[in-house]
This record gives C-alpha cells, structure tokens and sequence, in this order.
C-alpha cells in the first residue's frame, strides 16, 4: 500500500518528507547536511572520504555528471526537486475566523435573543422567523467572506507556482553536456554549475571553484545571516538551497554535487512549516482608515435611530411586552446599520482587484511578486531605468559598414543591399527573419568589400544576399563574379569565433535534458506546435513526447559573437558545419593583449590555406595591404594611402555613432611557403602570419540598438506624468545618444557621470533632479543615492544612522554635504512625502537601488538576486511593459474608487432612509435587517467583483499620477455620490409616504389575512363604539366583534378578514388595554398571512437602483459613455445578472424570513423604471461642473533651459 502511495505522490507532485524510509545513501546524506551545523557536516563527510567519497557514494563522475539512467534512479530513491508548498488555511478555519467579527458576534446575540422572544412571545406567532432569518443572513456573509479569503489564498499559490516555471539553473549531465533544466527537475547527484547572481535551488557540496576567492554566498533568506560566507571545498563546502551565490570569483564558474532536494533540503523543511502572513496594501492601509471613519459615522447614526424609536416607543404606551420587542427590534435594526456601514468590502476589494490585476499582469509580462506593487505602480512619479536590454535590444546588433568598397550608413543600409538582388550573388526571402536575433547584441552596420553599409539600409543590402535556401557553407557564393569578398567574411564570422548562437531547445516531456537548436532554419514548426507542458514536470505521469520551443531572443556567451554569427545566419551560412568541416585547420581564440583572435582553413583540396583574422581596427588594419573590392577580384585591390584614410573615416564615423567596430581580413597562401605544419606552428611563426599581406573585407559597426517601440513607450510615460531617468554604466556619449533617441533627453535637460554624481550636495541634487535625466558612468551606489533622494524610503532617520551610511564623516561638519542626506533635511524639503520611484535593474548589485524604489522592477534575464530583491519581474525585459504595469496600476486604482463611489452611495441612502423613516414614527424599518444585509452583500462582494475586475484603458495614461496623500474621493465623484443619494432618498421617501396609495397596498407591514383567539363566552368586549376602553369585558364591541360579526355590524369584518377591513373600520384607533398595554390587534386577532408589499415596493426600488447605479459607478469622471468596454468584462455582467436572479428569489420567495411578499408585473416594471432612472440621470449630473483638485496630482517641474546639459 505505501509504494502505491509513494508512486501516486511523485505523479501527482506530492512531497513525503517521512525520513523513516530514507534508504541507507539517504541517512548518511541527512547526517552531512543538518541545519546550522557547517563543522558538523564537514566531519560527517570526511568520514566518508571527503569529496571522492562523496562521489562514490552517490556513483556520479563529477566531470561529466549523471547519465540518464542515473538521472532516473536518483529521482526515483531519493525523489525530485518539488518543494512542499506551506499548509494550505482550511476553508472551515477561515469561515470560523470570519466569526471574530465584532459586528457579526453582535447580530448573532441579537439574532438569537429575537429568536428566543419570539418563541415565548403570546403576540408574535412568527416572531422566532427574524432571528432565524438574521442568523442565515450572517451565516451567508460568513460564507462569502471565507470563501474570498480561500480564493485569495488559492490565487497566491497559482501565482506562487506560476513563478517558480520561469526559474532554471545549469546542471552537467550525459559526458560533461551542460543542460538548462527547471530546477525541479534536479536530483541529488546532479553537478550544479553556478555563477555569481546564480540561485542555488537545492543543498549542494562545493567541488570546485575558484581556489584562492572561493564562492561568497548570501545565506540571509535562510539562516538572517547578514554577511556574505565564503565557501570553499577544503573548509566549507555546503551550499544550502534558496541562498545566492554572490560570487564566484575569477574561475569560469563553480561546480557543486547536489545532495539534497526537495523536502529534504534545508530550505524544504523549513517551507513544509511556512506560514505566510498577509501583509496590507498603502492603498488596503488609507481604505481601512476611511473604514474607521464611516463606521464611526454609521454608528452614531445606528445610536440616533435607535434613541428616536425608543422614545417613539415610550410615546406609545407601551406594555411591557412592546418595551422589550420594541427595543430587541430596535437594537437590531440598529446593529444591522453599522453593518450597512461599515464598509468592509473596501479591503475586499483591493484583494479582488489586485489579485486578478496580478494574473492578467502576468499575461502582459509583469509577473508581480508583491501584491502592493500594483496600486503602487500606478501612481509612480519616476522610472529609473537601465539602458542595456530594456531600452535597448540588450543584443549587439550591426547597423553599419564598409562592404566591397562602399561605406553604407546606418539610414542606408537597406536599401544598399537591396541593390544586389538584380546582381550575380543568390537572392531571395531566405529563411531567417529579423525577430530572430531580437533582443540580443547583432551586427547592423559596417564596411564590407569597399561598401560602408550604414545601419538602415543594412538588411536591404544583404537581402540581396540571401536565396531562401540553406546553404551548408560558402559553396553558393564560390566563383560568383561580384561575391568573392563574401566567402571570406562569412568563413572569418563562422569559423573564427567561439560558441554557438542557440535558438531554442528540443526535449521530451517532461523537459529534463535540453539540446539547443543552433541554427534558426532547424525549427520545427510541427514540434513547435505540439503541447509545451504549463508547467515542467507537471505531467510526469503521462507519455513522454519529443517536443521544441523557440526562445524569444537568441542567446549567446559573447555579445559580440552573438552580432555576427546571427548576421551570417541571416545570410544562411551555416556556421555550425562550417567549424565541424575537416578543412578546419586551427583556430586561436581572441587575446585581448593583441585584440585578435584569428583561424586557418585548408581550400583546394589542402593545398591553399586562408588565414581568417578578427579584431580591433585599429591594429588589424595595419597587417593590411589590399581591401576587398567588388571590383578587385579574389585578390582585392591595393590599400593605398587614401583608402586607409577613408577606412578610417569610416571608423571614425561609426564610432562617433557610439558602435563598436570590428575588422574583419584574410589573406590566401600556398601551404607549401607556410614554415610549419599549421597546427604545429609556433607562436612567432603564427605570428608573423596573422600580421602582414592581409586583405581588409569588412569593418563593421555594432551597436545595442534601440528597441523600436521603446520611443512610443517612453512618449506615452512621460504624457502619463511620469518622469523617465536613464542610469547606466556606459560611457556620457553613449548614454545620451540613446537617451536623446529614446526621447529621455530633452532640451534643458542635464547628463552627467557618476564621479561627478557623488561630489554633489543633497541642496545642488534637488536642484537638479528636475532636469536630471541621464547619469552616465555609474555605480550602483549611485543608483541607490538617486533613488532614495527621490522617495526618501530609506533615508538615514537620525544621526547613528546617518554615521552607519558614512563611515569616518562629521556629522557636525558633512551632514549636509553628503548624499543622499537625512530624514529632517529631507522632509522639509519633500513635504508632499517625495516621489513614487519605479527602479529597473538585471544584476547583483542592483539589489540595494530595487530594494530602495517603492517598485523595484527585474529583467527576466537578469540574476536571482536581482529578481528577489524585486516586486515585479519583467518577464520581455522591455520598457514598454513598464507602461503596461503602470496602466494596470492606476485600473486597481480607479477600480477601487469605482467601488467605494458606489458603497458610499448606497450607504448615504440606507442610512437616511432609515434614519428618517424612524424619525417619521413608522411603527417598522422601511427596510429590515435581512434585506440590509443582502443589500451589504451586494455592496461588498458583488460590488466588488463587478467594479474590481474592470479592464485598464488607454485613457489612464493620458493623466498625471496622484500623490501619496491624495484623497480618494475627488469632486467628480463627491458630485455623483451627492446626486445619485439625492435622487434614490427622495424617490424611496416618496414610496414611503405615497407609494402605498400610488400603487393601491396597504401602508406598511401588515397582515393580509386575521383569525380568532380562543375566548371563552364575552371575555375581550372591552371597548365601546368610539374605540374606548371600556373595562375589561364591560364594553359593546370585543373580539368576535371583528371576526364572527357579533355586536354592531358597522364593524363586522367577519367577510373580510383582512387589515384593509381592520384599518377601515378604525380598529387601529381603539385605545389600548389600560393594564396590559396591548392593542386589539394584539389582544384578540392572530395574523395567518403577511402582507409586504409596500415596503417590498419599497426595497425592490432601492436594490434596482443600485444594480443601474453600479452601471453609473464604471465612470469617476465627466464621460456619461458608462456602457464603453462593458464586453470586456464578462464578470460585470455576470454579477448583474445573478443579483437580479437573487433579488427576484427574495422578494417573489422570501417570504416572512425576508419580510416580502410577491408583487405583480406591473409593480415589477415600474420598480425596476424607477432604477433605470438612475442611468439618463447620470448622464445630466455629469453636466454639473466638477473638477478634480490640481493639488491630487503628482505636478512635473518644467524646464527653463534652452539647452542641453
């Protein structure tokens, strides 16, 4: 039985961390790795022979890692890497807890006190179906309440695991293969390469590594602890899993063997027993405040409507019967109006709100890690932003050259190489679009064969090229008059390189080892459109299937190197074949003492060897003595003086283009003048070789490009309000001709460098932060300094702080001279609380700048420290997504105010209506206390589904940010909230006092239908004519009076047994039983049957118009245009149409738990017309003139300057 539910567990991701099982390689592992033990476990593992031991133990070779099979038996004895997620809160749990409630423990009491009254009560037959009926009522909101607490819990789990799939490492298995795998997919044996930024996903011993830096690991999310530990293999080698690895040294990487996973790491069992606590929102923090505020004010209003019943009450000579119901119902009535009040549902509609702005989010790739970053994103003032791979492609692309003796500029570059299709070179579409080198460094620009190719009329100049085949080499190009200048470009680009470009991956479901695609025509459109499993490792249990994805981006080691092979994948040479052919002689890798790296291939059958040379212009230029030429033949031509004075025009003009520049040359000797074997050739003799007689084919220009819609994003930030900041480590002439093209820099704006940066005063900063735009040449303190003298977050409080940030200072003398200040001066200088600072950053030592921003925004490509000290994860590393969190932002914003000026009015009207109908001495509430709760149901968990889930809209980004401080309410909405009440209390007033006779029904609560009380002979005559009270059974008129017609036919109702006839007759005249206080209602008559129309006419008009009034609630401005986008909110809809369902099942069947009746078609229709009102009626209050308060905006300074800085 246990190995069925062992398999079914690792089928369905269930973790057993039951160590009783442990086989006997699994309880030496557990000795060597228990918590906050480091000089234990190293002498656990020298018992068994140190690291060799290790290795034995687990039958891995370190070198190579496991094989598949080993792969597969590992996972099977000691289980995968699946953490345990914390205990789930059960939903019975959370519905008790709901009960802490103080308002709900009150209606309980009440609820039962009623119930009680109403069994012993000789007058109220159903009195106990009110307490019955509050009790469900609140059992209902209990229900609700718990239900959306477990929603919420569920969705941050989804969430949670939906983070967790974007994760990956680098493991060595199947003869040394390094494979990127999920980190689920780890098993104890694995080899774990890690690098600095790396996240170490499971406990794993050290190897190897640099030997004299060791590997600096950050262990604070695990143990607290504060400095970095450095681990080595002689000393410390335990990595433990969920720490970083900050450093790695100067080694390639460092190696380590894993030895725990999963519920058995330390960061499992720690997580089996995590428990997350729910931490408030800013904007959940100001709702509960105006939550205090309004149930402050619902609760003087429930105190002054429950003093003027009871005095009306007391005005009535009451019995002491009537004292008690009419306080149980007056208390109640009472309780029920602070529930009204009480706007619960505020918080509850951020959590709905932000929780589906979280997921939808995630679909714009923003995976969104803290639930407050979203409101906070919405009202951000400034983006600090990096240049590399978010304003720009974070790829190296060639935008320019010299080609064949033409210099083709960047604006040219596609129409020059279009000109080539008519030639003699292959032409075509080919096979390689230009997404594919998307997002990684490329080769746009250059001179190639006396051609200077400039980055815009690039890709039209090389089309030309292409013949839509896939050529296996230069083969296509050989012999063609024109293109002999191409062969030897593309063989030094190809062969006269390192690594390979990788496109995407192949691998079996689940995806454990990944083989790369190297080449773009290798995608397989049928793989490609086979199932990508949602989340890896999830369908274990079914058939594996052979399936490929396609990065977004090709990736590379080398920037550089990823530039120029992907511009000869574009021409479809295949780079791969190229270095695996045997013509391949020898290749020395890039020295950047000589800035070359160079390669030797054999042609002719071996007996002519081409020498391949790459490097900086500057040096191989000078190895020249012709240029390629489409004119020169295979020789080229003489590099005469003028021409190397025009190469180097050339360069000069790129590099003043802020691109990097590459030369490319080659030269054809015979391999009988070569002194040596190639392969065996000296370093003097190779020497000699690569640095004379060589032919110049190309200089290219490589720059990080702008991503093209970055421009439009920063144009839509900036119309948004939100000041955009470039800070960046590239040099001041790089950052501002990216910056100016990107539309950051403006005229009067400032650029400066780091150095520069840090020398100024927190007093010259503040007057330059306006217009501070670019800072070049900077260090990630620098960021950090710009940051926090922005928002102030974490600006020294005091003077021991402000010590701790500047070691060796004066307080007395520096404090303010040194950036970035501290929090007296700083306040008084940002008395509006400062700015709301969105950070962008993709490396380790951004961590402190993202953890100061109020949103600290990590590339997707960036390290896992970075993406743990951040709130949101961007997961296209593009600017324009950003935007997009920021629109979603400022949606949960509007949202929230959609909601609360739609509460607001509902509560305004509940509560006058009430109030008012106490103070007019209606005998009842116009509305009781079950239809208030409905009506708090609809206002909290309807409402709040209905408005929270609203769409974001282009719109949001055409208004400026709102400050810290601003109120939520502005005038637009104080208009509609004042309107709208105005208009529902008059009409419901109306209704009260009028709708009775307008629509033919009884005034108030009454009974439809009386019977007898059992009496003997003449007892209850006590009354005579006039309706005196005459003494007890001395009077002409009694009981049976009414029901059997005995005594004065002028006031038979025996044929018409009915209020109608009782309030026809004057018996609601009589005056009361001198000694019992009771009414002749009371005394004599039992009611079978309740009439409620009146006041369920009444009700019935009030729900109607809230449903049209939540219609009216989608728009806080002037646009009445409230049905615009209504299709997109599915949701909306259906919370209309279930509160109808409902509302028609209380009032057609409630009954006397709900205290309704049925009422006809026609008082259905008009109810309901009486709602609609609501909706033409908010076109015309929109006329009234109301305008949001400039001072709610977060205002942007204006330039003075005229120039740039």
């Amino acid at each position: 039985f246990s190995s069925v539910v062992g398999a079914w567990c690792r089928c369905e991701g269930v973790k057993m961390a039951d160590e009783s099982g442990l086989t006997e390689t699994g309880q030496l592992l557990r000795k060597m790795n228990v918590m906050q033990a480091p000089e234990e476990n190293k002498a656990e593992l020298d018992k068994i022979g140190g690291l060799e031991g290790l290795a034995k133990l687990l039958e891995v070779d370190l070198k190579n890692g496991l094989t598949a099979e080993q792969t597969e038996k590992s996972r099977q004895v000691h289980g995968d890497n699946e953490m345990p997620e914390p205990p789930m809160t059960w939903f019975i749990t959370l519905f008790i807890a709901s009960f802490n409630d103080p308002v709900l423990i009150v209606l309980i009491v009440a609820a039962v006190v009623s119930f009680a009254l109403g069994l012993v009560s000789e007058h109220e037959e159903h009195g106990w179906i009110e307490g019955v009926a509050i009790m469900a009522a609140v059992l209902i909101v209990a229900v609700v309440t718990a239900g959306n607490d477990y929603a919420k819990e569920l969705q941050f789990r989804a969430l949670a695991k939906f983070a967790a799939t974007m994760e990956s490492c680098t493991v060595i298995r199947e003869n040394g293969t390094r494979l990127t795998l999920n980190p689920k997919e780890m098993v104890v044996g694995d080899v774990m390469a890690l690098k600095g930024g790396d996240q170490c996903f499971a406990d794993c011993c050290l190897f190897e590594c640099d030997e004299k830096a060791g590997v600096a690991m950050d262990e604070a999310a695990l143990t607290g602890e504060s400095e970095l530990l450095v681990k080595t293999p002689n000393k410390d080698p335990f990595l433990l899993s969920s720490t970083v690895c900050a450093s790695h040294g100067n080694a390639e990487d460092a190696k380590a063997v894993v030895i725990g996973v999963g519920s058995f790491s330390q960061w499992g069992r720690i997580q089996a027993n995590l428990e997350q606590e729910d931490v408030n929102t800013p904007l959940q923090d100001k709702l509960e405040d105006m939550v205090v505020i309004i149930g402050y004010l619902g609760t003087a209003a429930a105190i002054c409507t429950f003093a003027v019943t009871m005095i009306y009450i007391a005005a009535s000579d009451p019995s002491s019967q009537d004292w008690l119901d009419g306080a149980i119902d007056a208390f109640i009535i009472a309780i029920t109006i602070i529930v009204v009040a009480i706007p619960e549902g505020l918080p509850l509609a951020v959590t709905i709100s932000l929780a589906y702005s979280m997921k939808k989010m995630a679909l714009d790739n923003n995976l969104v890690k803290h639930l407050q970053a979203c409101e906070t994103m919405g009202n951000a003032t400034n983006i600090c932003s990096d240049k590399t791979g978010t304003l720009t492609e974070g790829r190296m692309a060639l935008v320019e050259g010299w080609f064949a003796d033409n210099f083709v500029r960047e604006e040219g570059f596609d129409q020059f190489f279009n000109a080539f299709k008519d030639g003699p070179v292959p032409k075509g579409g080919g096979s390689v679009s230009g997404t594919l080198t998307e997002g990684r460094m490329a080769l746009v620009e250059g001179w190639f064969a006396d051609n200077f190719v400039r980055e815009e009329g690039f890709d039209q100049f090389f089309n030309a090229f292409k013949d839509g085949q896939t050529p296996k080499g230069v083969e296509a190009w050989k012999g063609k008059p024109g293109g002999e200048w191409l062969a030897p470009l593309l063989q030094n680009i190809g062969i006269n390189s390192s690594g390979e470009v990788t496109y995407g991956f192949t691998y079996f479901a689940p995806p454990r080892d990944k083989e790369p695609v190297p080449l773009p025509w290798l995608a397989n459109e049928e793989l490609m459109k086979a199932r990508v499993p949602e989340e890896w490792g999830e369908d274990r249990c079914n058939e594996s299937r052979f399936q490929q994805v396609m990065k977004d981006r090709p990736d590379h080691f080398n920037m550089t190197e990823l530039a120029l092979l992907s511009f000869a994948h574009k021409l479809d040479f295949n780079t791969v074949g190229a270095k695996k052919n045997g013509s391949v002689l020898r290749v020395v890798p890039f020295n950047s003492k000589v800035k070359r790296s160079s390669a030797m291939i054999g042609l002719d059958g071996g007996t002519l060897v081409r020498v391949l040379v790459k490097g900086a212009p500057e040096i191989v230029v000078d190895y020249c003595s012709h240029y390629a030429s489409s004119k020169g033949g295979a020789a080229g031509a003489p590099l005469d003086g003028a021409k190397r004075e025009e190469l180097a025009s050339a360069q000069d003009a790129m590099s003043n283009g802020q691109k990097r520049v590459i030369c490319l040359a080659h030269k054809d000797v015979l391999l009988a003048d070569l002194p040596s074997d190639p392969k065996t050739m000296s370093d003097a003799q190779l020497d000699a070789l690569v640095t004379s007689g060589l032919t110049v084919d190309a200089f290219v220009g490589i720059i990080d490009p702008l991503r093209p819609d970055v421009p439009a994003s920063v144009k839509i930030a900036q119309s948004a309000g939100v000041k955009v900041r470039m800070v960046t480590g590239d040099n001041l002439k790089t950052a501002t001709a990216i910056a100016d093209k990107a539309g950051i820099f403006k005229t009067g704006d400032i650029a400066m460098e780091g150095p520069e940066f840090r020398k100024l005063t927190p007093a010259q900063l503040d007057d330059m932060l306006p217009r501070l735009t670019v800072l070049a040449r900077s260090a990630p303190e620098d960021k950090y300094l710009l940051v926090t003298r922005l928002n102030g977050k974490n600006m020294p409080k005091d003077q021991k702080e402000w010590e701790v940030s500047h070691p060796g200072s004066s307080w007395v003398s520096e404090k303010d001279l040194l950036l970035p200040g501290y929090w007296e001066e700083w306040s008084k200088c940002h008395p509006g609380g400062g700015d709301v600072v969105g950070v962008t950053g993709d490396g380790t030592n951004d961590a402190p700048a993202l953890k100061a921003a109020d949103v600290g925004l990590a590339m997707n490509s960036g390290t896992s420290v970075a993406k743990e000290a951040s709130d949101i994860v961007v997961l296209d590393d593009n600017f324009s997504s950003i935007v997009t969190a920021i629109k979603w932002g400022r949606c949960v914003y509007d949202n929230i105010r959609k909601f609360l000026q739609f509460q607001l009015t509902v509560n305004v009207v509940a509560l006058l209506l009430v109030f008012i109908a106490a103070l007019l001495g209606n005998a009842d509430s116009p509305l009781n206390a079950v239809q208030m709760l409905w009506v708090n149901l609809i206002m909290d968990t309807m409402g709040a589904l209905a408005l929270g889930t609203e769409q974001p809209t282009d719109e949001l980004l055409k208004r400026p940010p709102y400050k810290r401080d601003a109120s939520l309410v502005n005038a637009p909405m104080g208009r509609n909230i004042l309107v709208q009440s105005f208009f529902q209390l008059v009409v419901l007033l109306l209704l009260l006092s009028l709708g009775a006779k307008w629509f033919g029904v009884p005034e108030g609560n009454v009974c439809g239908e009386y019977s007898n009380k059992a009496f003997d002979g003449n007892e209850g005559f006590h009354w005579d004519l006039k309706g005196k009270y005459a003494g007890k059974n001395k009077g002409s008129v009694g009981c049976s009076t009414f029901l059997e017609g005995t005594g004065p036919s002028s006031l038979d109702c025996s044929d018409d047994l009915k209020y109608t006839c009782y309030e026809d007759k004057g018996y609601h005249d009589f005056e009361k039983d001198e000694k019992t206080h009771l009414t002749f209602e009371e005394t004599c008559l039992i009611c079978e049957e309740y009439d409620f129309r009146h006041y369920t006419i009444i009700f019935n008009a009030f729900v109607f118009c809230q449903i049209f009034n939540e219609f009216n609630a989608r728009s806080i401005t002037d646009d009445w245009k409230v049905f615009r986008g209504l299709h997109t909110n599915a949701i909306f809809l259906g919370v209309i149409l279930v509160t109808i369902a409902l509302q028609v099942f209380i009032v057609e069947v409630g009954g006397l738990f709900t205290k309704t009746s049925p009422l006809s078609p026609m008082q259905w229709v008009v109810t309901a017309a009486i709602g609609f009102v609501a909706l033409p009626l908010g076109v015309v209050m929109r006329l009234i003139p109301a305008t949001e308060n400039p001072n709610n905006f977060a205002t942007l300074p204006s330039t003075d300057s005229s120039s740039k800085v």
